[in-house]
C-alpha cells in the first residue's frame, strides 16, 4: 500500500508539473476504487483544489422480464479466437459486448443455457461472473420537482410555447451518452474528446450524462424531461472516469464552442482562477454566449471560478423548500439559484439517477436560460440594420436576473440568493397591462395609435423604467419584420427608441412613470404593418413593462395578454380590375367515354405585364373540394394558352385559379373562372 501511494503522488505530482492547474467535478460519482479516491484527495489538497463527492442514488426500474441470454463477466477483455472457443465450447454466440470491454451478452444457440452450462462457465478461471440480462423499463415520463418549482410549464404552455427550440447547449463535461433513450435526438454531432484526443465524447463517468438530461432530456413517454427539451445538447469531454478536469481541456472546449457557435456553455465544475480559462470565457461572452457554472459545493463564501468571473452567471442551489442547500457556495458573486437538490435525470446505462450539488442547478439554469433565448430567437430575426437579435445575447441574462426570478432571503439581491429562485412565470404569465379598443384588422401601409392602461394592483407605488413591444406572424414562417413602431409616449411625454421593422423593440421610460396604489397610466404608440404581411395574415402583439419596486427593492415585469389582428385585403388597383374571359374552349381528340382533356385560350383584361406577374396557376376540383393539380400554361401580353396535365372526369365542376403578384407592392390576389367538362 505504501508503495501504490508513493506511485500515486509521484503521478499526481508529474501532472501538475506539466498541467499546473486541474478542475474537478462538482458532483462526480463515487468510484469502485475508493481507495484511490482517498490518495488522490489528500494529494490534491495540497494545490487547493477539493473533490466532491456525488449525493446520489440509482432510480430503482421494475423490470419487464428476464431474457435467454446470460451477461458474462470476464476478468479481462477477449480476443476474437477466445471469443471463438467460448461459442464452440458451449454452444453459444457472443452477440455484443457491452461498454465495459470484458462483458459480453451470450445468447443460446438452442432455447435456454441450461444451469449445467452456467456452472460449467463460472469454473473457468478467466469467468468473474454469469447474470441474467434482465430488461427495465419506466412506466410514464416524470417530471423532476424542480420543474414545478421555476414554473417551467408556463413556458412550455404559453401563447408562444417556448422549450429552446432552436438553441443549442455545449455541456463541458465528463462527456455524454448520447445513445441513451432520453436522449436520442437530443445529442448532436462536432463534439470532441479532449481527455483521449479523439471524436468521441462518451461519458464513462455518468456527471455528464445527467446533466444533459437535466438541460434537455426528450419529452417522450419515458423518463424525466428536460427543461428545454427542443434545445440540442453539443458534449464536450474534459473530465476523466475519475472526475478530474485539466484546465487546459477546459479552455480548447469552450473555444470549441465558441467556433461551433453555441448559444448556452454549462460548466458544471469548478477550481481556483486560471487566465487559460478565463481568456476562453471572454472570448464566448464577447461573442454573445452565455456561460452558465456551478457556484460549488463546499457551503462557503465564495463562487468557485469559473463561476466567480463577472461574465459567467453564478448558480448556487436550493432544497424543495427553497432554502439554500448546506453544500451551496454563496457570496457578492452569486448571481441566481435553482434546484440542486435530489434531482432526477438521465444516467449511464440507460438508467436514471437523483444526484445533489450546484452542478445539477448550473445544468437547471441553462435549462432556463435555453427557453427564454429560444423565445426571444422566435421573435427575432436577423435582417439588415436590425440590431433587436443582437441585443437579445444580452437581453436574455438581465431578463432572467430582472423578471424570471423568486425573491428569497432579503428582499432584494442578497449573497445568500443572488437576485433569488428562478421563476419563468412572470415573463411568460403575467397580465397587466390591457390593451384599450384593439383593433381587429388592419390596412398595410396605414398608422394606427394603440392605446395601453397598466392598473397597479398593489398595495404599493411602481416605477415603470422601460416598455417592450413585440410583434409576430402567426401565420407565416417570419422571415421578415412587418410591424414598425414609432412614438411611443406616456401622457404628453414621447420617449426616445428604435423607429424601424421590428420584431420586439424596448424604449426605456425616463424619467421613470410611477403608478400609486390602485391607480392606472395609459401609454400609447404609433405602430404601421409593413408589406412583409400578406393579406389576411394574422400579426400578435405583446407589451411588457418592468418597474422597480422601490417599496420592496425588487423588480418586477408587467406583461398583456397576447392580441392578433387581421391584415386587411388592401389591393391595388392593378390587381383589383384585372380579370379573364374565356377566348375558346376545345378538347383534345385522345378522350374517353367518361373523361376528356381540356386546352383553352383565355383572355387577360386590364392586364399589364409591366405591373404585374403570374405567379402561378392551378385546377380546383370543386367535388374533391382540393387542387386537382397545376396545368401548364403559355402566355403572352393579352392572353394564356392552358392545358390540364392529365384527363378530367366529365360533368364536373372546376375552376382555373390563377394568382397575380403586384409588382410595386408585392400583394397578391387569386382570380377565378369557374366551368363545366362535358
Amino acid at each position: 500500500m505504501k508503495l501504490l501511494q508513493v506511485i500515486a503522488i509521484f503521478f499526481l505530482l508529474v501532472t501538475i508539473t506539466v498541467q499546473p492547474f486541474l478542475l474537478v467535478l462538482l458532483d462526480s460519482p463515487v468510484s469502485a476504487r475508493r481507495d484511490r479516491y482517498t490518495r488522490l484527495k489528500e494529494a490534491i489538497s495540497e494545490v487547493d483544489i477539493s473533490i466532491e463527492k456525488r449525493r446520489d442514488s440509482t432510480k430503482m426500474i421494475t423490470p419487464k422480464h428476464t431474457t435467454k441470454n446470460r451477461v458474462v463477466t470476464f476478468e479481462r477483455e477477449l480476443s476474437e479466437t477466445e471469443i471463438a472457443e467460448y461459442e464452440q465450447k458451449y454452444q453459444v454466440k457472443f452477440s455484443k459486448q457491452s461498454r465495459k470491454k470484458n462483458r459480453y451478452i451470450v445468447v443460446p444457440e438452442t432455447k435456454v443455457i441450461a444451469d449445467t452450462t452456467v456452472s460449467a462457465l463460472l469454473a473457468e478461471e478467466m469467468v468473474a461472473t454469469v447474470e441474467n440480462e434482465d430488461i427495465y423499463k419506466v412506466a410514464e415520463q416524470t417530471l423532476d420537482w424542480g420543474i414545478p418549482q421555476m414554473n417551467v410549464q408556463t413556458a412550455w404552455e404559453s401563447t408562444i410555447p417556448a422549450s429552446g427550440q432552436g438553441i443549442v447547449v455545449a455541456v463541458i463535461d465528463t462527456g455524454v451518452q448520447a445513445d441513451h433513450p432520453d436522449l436520442v435526438d437530443t445529442v448532436i454531432a462536432g463534439g470532441y474528446d479532449f481527455v483521449n484526443n479523439d471524436s468521441d465524447p462518451s461519458d464513462d463517468n455518468g456527471h455528464g450524462t445527467h446533466v444533459a438530461g437535466t438541460i434537455a432530456a426528450n419529452n417522450n413517454s419515458i423518463g424525466y424531461v428536460g427543461v428545454a427539451y427542443s434545445a440540442k445538447i453539443l458534449p464536450f469531454k474534459v473530465c476523466d472516469e475519475d472526475g478530474l478536469c485539466s484546465s487546459v481541456a477546459i479552455s480548447d472546449a469552450i473555444d470549441a464552442a465558441v467556433d461551433a457557435n453555441v448559444d448556452v456553455i454549462n460548466l458544471s465544475l469548478g477550481g481556483s482562477a486560471n487566465s487559460l480559462i478565463q481568456t476562453a470565457v471572454n472570448r464566448a461572452t464577447t461573442a454573445g454566449i452565455t456561460v452558465v457554472a456551478a457556484s460549488g459545493n463546499s457551503g462557503v463564501n465564495g463562487c468557485l471560478f469559473p463561476a466567480a468571473y463577472a461574465n459567467v452567471v453564478c448558480v448556487g442551489a436550493t432544497t424543495t423548500t427553497n432554502t439554500r442547500a448546506e453544500f451551496s457556495n454563496y457570496g457578492t458573486a452569486l448571481e441566481v439559484m435553482a434546484p440542486g437538490v435530489a434531482v432526477s435525470a438521465a444516467a449511464m446505462g440507460d438508467t436514471y439517477a437523483s444526484m445533489s450539488g450546484t452542478s445539477m442547478a448550473a445544468a437547471y439554469y441553462s435549462g432556463t436560460v435555453a427557453v427564454v433565448r429560444g423565445m426571444l430567437d422566435g421573435l427575432c430575426v436577423e435582417t439588415p440594420g436590425h440590431t433587436a437579435c443582437a441585443d437579445k445575447r444580452t437581453y436574455a441574462r438581465a431578463l432572467m436576473n430582472q423578471i424570471a426570478v423568486k425573491d428569497l432571503g432579503t428582499p432584494g439581491r442578497d449573497d445568500q440568493f443572488g437576485h433569488g429562485l428562478v421563476d419563468l412565470s412572470p415573463i411568460f404569465t403575467a397580465t397587466n397591462p390591457t390593451f384599450v379598443s384593439p383593433r381587429t384588422t388592419v390596412a398595410r401601409g396605414t398608422t394606427y395609435t394603440q392605446s395601453v392602461t397598466m392598473a397597479n394592483n398593489n398595495a404599493y407605488p411602481i416605477a415603470i423604467t422601460s416598455c417592450t413591444i413585440t410583434s409576430r406572424n402567426q401565420t407565416r414562417s417570419q422571415t421578415t419584420p412587418v410591424f414598425a413602431v414609432s412614438e411611443f409616449k406616456q401622457g404628453s411625454t414621447v420617449y426616445s427608441g428604435r423607429v424601424q421593422n421590428i420584431i420586439y423593440t424596448t424604449y426605456p421610460v425616463s424619467p421613470a412613470v410611477t403608478i400609486p396604489a390602485g391607480e392606472s397610466r395609459s401609454f400609447s404608440y404609433k405602430y404601421t404593418i409593413s408589406s412583409g404581411a400578406s393579406p389576411n395574415d394574422s400579426i400578435a402583439y405583446s407589451f411588457v413593462c418592468t418597474s422597480d419596486n422601490t417599496a420592496t427593492g425588487t423588480v418586477e415585469s408587467y406583461r398583456s395578454e397576447v392580441k392578433t389582428q387581421t391584415v386587411k385585403v388592401d389591393l391595388p388597383a392593378t390587381l383589383k380590375n384585372v380579370y379573364f374571359v374565356f377566348g375558346r374552349m376545345s378538347y383534345n381528340k385522345t378522350y374517353t367515354t367518361s373523361h376528356v382533356r381540356r386546352w383553352d385560350i383565355i383572355y387577360l383584361k386590364n392586364y399589364d405585364p409591366k405591373k404585374l406577374r403570374v405567379r402561378q396557376m392551378f385546377l380546383y376540383d370543386y367535388t374533391k373540394k382540393g387542387n386537382q393539380g397545376y396545368t401548364r400554361y403559355w402566355r403572352n401580353s393579352t392572353s394564356m394558352s392552358v392545358r390540364t396535365n392529365y384527363l378530367l372526369p366529365r360533368y364536373r365542376k372546376y375552376a382555373y385559379v390563377i394568382e397575380f403578384e403586384d409588382i410595386a407592392t408585392g400583394a397578391r390576389a387569386k382570380k377565378y373562372f369557374v366551368f363545366y367538362t362535358k
